[in-house]
């Protein structure tokens, strides 16, 4: 997950508002993140508690939260991806080969990284089989086929069934919560829309967030010494990449977020 200051940030430049209550309730230790996999318990504590205490604004910020903590989750399964890519694309390039017209492959470049974790986080995290909430706003075969690219054999299957099930489960919740489900779906797309508005500066704040760091070096970077090196070089590169990408709107938000004077 993201750490509460870029979540209180960013809530703040996207929906003017933030509430660390909200981000407790998402992430204490019995209940952390359940309502992005449970759609039923979903239901039961934005009626019971962030819809009836914090209003549409809450809400808001409340399924914001959701969808920045799975953009980092999404970012450090491509980010490793794309490091390995491009630590091996970089070693071949810089070998001694006696032709001279050897082009050096395109997964060395940072651009192609850098636009490829834009994409991949697009095409997810409005069809996430990892976020109930898209099933508000995503048809099923969308969310369908992004299992079928990310997981294979046993994997695959369980992840299809919990989704017939949530799709199930959804439909009953239709029924006898009806207002419910019609304000989550309108809430859902309305801070979707707002996600994808700002998807080159999240990509770069959750890049530069320590909680993305803390996971790149303890789930990966210490059990293979070889990209230690390389993953800071990397992830500048990348940085750099990100904002030229940016639009002016999206690059006053990083700067300010990152102290820059630029």
């Amino acid at each position: 997950m993201s750490t509460w200051k870029l979540h209180r940030f960013i809530g703040e430049k996207l929906l003017g508002y933030s509430n660390p209550e909200i981000d407790k309730l998402v992430d204490c230790v019995t209940l952390h993140d359940v309502t992005r996999y449970n759609i039923e318990a979903l239901v039961k504590v934005v009626e019971g508690i962030v819809y009836p205490r914090y209003g549409e604004i809450g809400l808001k910020y409340f399924t914001l939260h959701h969808f920045l903590d799975r953009i980092i989750e999404i970012e450090v399964k491509k980010y490793k991806d794309y490091l390995i890519l491009s630590y091996y694309a970089s070693h071949i390039s810089n070998l001694p080969f006696s032709f001279t017209t050897y082009t050096p492959p395109i997964y060395s470049r940072p651009e192609y990284s850098a636009c490829g974790l834009v994409e991949d986080i697009m095409l997810r995290i409005g069809r996430d089989p990892c976020n109930v909430l898209t099933l508000f706003v995503a048809r099923p075969e969308e969310i369908k086929h992004i299992i079928y690219l990310d997981y294979r054999g046993r994997v695959r299957k369980m992840k299809l069934t919990r989704l017939k099930e949530a799709i199930e489960k959804l439909k009953q919740l239709g029924c006898s919560h009806g207002d419910t489900v019609v304000l989550l779906r309108r809430i859902i797309r309305e801070v979707l829309s707002l996600v994808c508005g700002h998807i080159v500066a999240l990509t770069y704040l959750t890049l530069v967030d320590k909680s993305f760091n803390a996971k790149i070096q303890s789930s990966f970077i210490k059990h293979y010494q070889q990209y230690t090196q390389y993953h800071e070089h990397f992830r500048s590169s990348l940085l750099q990449v990100l904002y030229a990408l940016a639009s002016l709107s999206e690059r006053e938000i990083m700067d300010e977020y990152c102290g820059k004077d630029q």
